[in-house]
């Protein structure tokens, strides 16, 4: 009998000693050629006692062996030594179990030709791909699936590009409800004391939903309004508010979109109460959110409007929206479409600006060396100005034409101030008018109607840009019984692309949240549905500008109800939220969350696990991408606190409450339930444990799965 003796490092094991871990071993061998795989067992050193093993794949032509070997105590202090026999033993080949009772489904590569749970629970999964060759695993729930009141859930990913801002679901159990779930509503306006109403955009931070100050009651105000998405919806101390109005000593008033690059929110400058500006208004989240120091303010010296942003990882990309010019430096009125912004000093003319400014985030905040500008002005022969509005696909900026309808985009791989980079094309003969806000659901970017315009445009992402054939085009007054048009922002949940109700141009301010199913044709009728949220829990809830979702929930942000239009703005506190999901969502671990999600927001989540609780969805995200290369994800609920891991470390932890939510929803490997959200990268690894795997293990289990050979090296041989 031939023996081949391993040894594993304990430099590489955390803590002192780690129980039952599945140790992974994967090397070639000339001992190994031309034998039975029934043959081989694992003892560890100067025992006799076999040990529970799984080989994963091997090729007796190269002697090449991957397994899976159960180490009863894995040492952290002294090495641990195991031998491979080759001969006549007493145990075979058991998947089951090597894998702890506690777990609940283990997978080892979707790309393999065949698919098993090797946790020995499960015998009904399903594969398949995606007309792009990504691979997705389907597991109808059944009792072996059931979870604790803790929760691990592990991926590894290997993917050479990692793409940002694209959804990429690893291993979930959650599903968008078909049937619309319920609104809920509630009147922020007098929180803290303060006239917080009146909206233009939100963001999410993982935690916080932060409501972008545009104008309240009278005036154009900087009165930030904050969401803490683990309590309660409907109770006042959830909410608070602060006035950042005078930030720096600057009128730091009348924001419109913002952008959370993992520390700081951004602050888009659109007009105060006399004038465009371009104030930029930043807070830093790691401080307190009432402490006048945790806020700064730069003015980047424009006398223009900005209408959102984009956010690549590193750039923020603000969009231009407008300019003024007297009326006495010009002969004639200029040639801009664009809606009447109220207020305006009679005495000029409204321009659009093709000025994009960016930021260096890893630059100095307030040096202007951190700052460029790049004017686009006749990009593509067209009329490149008036924007509302950007979306990040991973490479690509897209910029939303409020009034031009000229898209816009720009290359993040190209330089910047290298007119090349940018392209544009007329969608004015898709009968497409005016935009605010688009969003990405993996391949296509979905640019949303506004006011009048009643078409609803997308383009796929895989065919050229300026090619009108690229572009679809849908009548949103074609979905049955639907008799309302123009919206303000558009969320993506994975399955359905939800736009955000606001008005038709005219005197119809409304509440209906409209629907697509990606599922259907984009052009068909029946892909299109609806629900009219206009009052909720007694209260008007109609006209909003753009929202942040935190997973489950979609937040779309208080702006106005349109009751003193045209003479005045004047803004109110009633934020709508709808429930995506309800009781049909457990867990979902993303190689790649959607930063930009609510039309006139961005962030870079990168990684993200999240949780259903009674108490709430909770979610911990990297807010980077990852290296690339092969990554290994972990996602760890204790009861108290979610937490994720990346390659061993932790990267975030937020406190959580509640208990997980019992779905019994089917789980779902490399996408989303029924949907969209396709994980590009090559999944090799996928383990869901109900209990908790602790730092010490998941970072010794990193170390074992990044380099099984330096983790568990040959040290002899030996043959009889």
């Amino acid at each position: 009998m031939t023996t081949i003796c391993l040894e594993i490092d304990c430099r590489h094991v955390f803590g002192d000693e780690l129980v039952d871990f599945p140790l992974l071993v994967d090397f070639q061998h000339p001992e190994l050629q031309e034998v039975n795989v029934d043959t081989i067992g694992f003892t560890l050193d100067q025992d006799t006692t076999q040990l529970d093993h799984e080989v994963e794949s091997f090729d007796p032509h190269e002697g090449h062996l991957r397994g899976w070997v159960r180490i009863p105590q894995l040492s952290g202090t002294s090495n641990t030594r195991l031998s491979l026999h080759v001969g006549t033993l007493d145990k075979k080949s058991e998947p089951g179990a090597v894998w702890r009772a506690e777990s609940r489904l283990v997978v080892h590569g979707l790309h393999s030709p065949s698919i098993g749970d090797s946790s020995g629970k499960n015998t009904n999964l399903t594969k398949g791909s995606d007309e792009l060759g990504n691979a997705w695993v389907h597991l109808p729930f059944s009792a072996p699936l059931e979870l604790a009141d803790t929760l691990t859930v592990e991926a590894v990913i290997d993917d050479p590009h990692p793409q940002g801002e694209t959804l990429q679901v690893a291993v979930s159990q959650w599903k968008s409800t078909s049937d619309f779930g319920p609104f809920a509503a509630y009147d922020a306006g007098t929180t803290d004391g303060l006239d917080s109403t009146g909206f233009f955009g939100a963001v999410f931070d993982g935690r916080y939903v932060y409501f972008v100050p545009q104008h309240d009651l009278v005036t154009r105000h900087g009165k930030v309004l904050r969401y803490d998405t683990h309590q309660s919806f409907q109770k006042p101390e959830s909410w608070e508010a602060y006035d950042a109005g005078h930030t720096d000593g600057l009128n730091t008033k009348g924001y419109y979109g913002a952008v959370y690059d993992g520390r700081y929110v951004f602050f888009v400058p659109r007009r105060d109460a006399e004038q465009f500006h371009s104030r930029v208004l930043r807070y830093d989240t790691n401080a307190g959110f009432k402490d006048p120091s945790s806020w700064q303010a730069y003015d980047a010296g424009l006398a223009r409007s900005y209408q959102s942003a984009a956010f690549d990882g590193r750039y923020i990309y603000f969009t231009p929206g407008h300019t003024v010019v007297h009326r006495d430096e010009v002969e004639l009125p200029p040639d801009c479409e664009s809606p009447a912004v109220t207020g305006m000093d009679p005495n000029y003319f409204l321009l659009g600006s093709s000025l994009v400014l960016r930021h260096d985030t890893q630059g100095e905040f307030k040096d202007p060396a951190s700052w460029v500008t790049h004017d686009v002005a006749g990009t593509g022969g067209l009329n490149v100005s008036d924007y509302d509005g950007a979306i990040f696909d991973g490479r690509y900026v897209y910029f939303c034409p409020l009034s031009t309808s000229a898209a816009l985009r720009y290359d993040t791989q190209s330089p910047f101030d290298d007119q090349s980079s940018w392209s544009a094309i007329d969608v004015g003969p898709l009968d497409f008018k005016l935009c605010v806000g688009a969003v990405f659901d993996g391949q296509h970017v979905y640019f949303v109607p506004y006011g009048e315009t009643k078409t609803a445009i997308r383009y796929d992402t895989s065919r050229p840009f300026t090619e009108i054939a690229s572009w679809e085009a849908f009548d949103v007054t074609q979905t049955p019984d639907l008799h309302t048009w123009g919206f303000d922002g558009a969320f993506f949940d994975g399955r359905y692309i939800y736009y955000i109700p606001y008005y038709d141009g005219g005197d119809g301010f409304h509440g209906v949240l409209l629907r697509y199913d990606p599922g259907g044709s984009f052009t068909d009728p029946a892909s299109w549905s609806f629900a009219d949220g206009g009052l909720t829990d007694g209260l008007k809830t109609v006209s909003f500008n753009g929202g942040a979702t935190d997973g489950r929930y979609l937040y779309c942000a208080a702006w106005m109800d349109g009751e003193t239009q045209p003479e005045r703005l004047c803004g109110n506190g009633r934020v709508l939220r709808y429930d995506t999901t309800g009781d049909d969502a457990t867990f979902s671990l993303q190689s790649c969350s959607l930063g930009h999600n609510g039309g006139l927001c961005a962030a870079l989540p990168g990684p993200r696990f999240l949780v259903n609780t009674t108490a709430g969805p909770v979610s911990a995200s990297a807010n980077c991408l990852p290296s690339p290369g092969r990554c290994y994800l972990a996602g760890v609920f204790d009861g108290q606190s979610v937490a994720l891991y990346v390659n061993g470390q932790k990267v975030d932890e937020q406190q959580a409450a509640g208990r997980l939510v019992d779905s019994r929803t089917d789980v779902t490997l490399g996408r989303v339930l029924e949907g969209l959200g396709q994980c590009r990268a090559k999944i090799q690894e996928v383990r869901i444990t109900a209990g908790v795997r602790n730092q010490n293990w998941i970072a010794t289990t990193w170390e074992n799965l990044s380099s099984p050979t330096a983790f568990c090296p040959v040290v002899n041989t030996s043959g009889a």
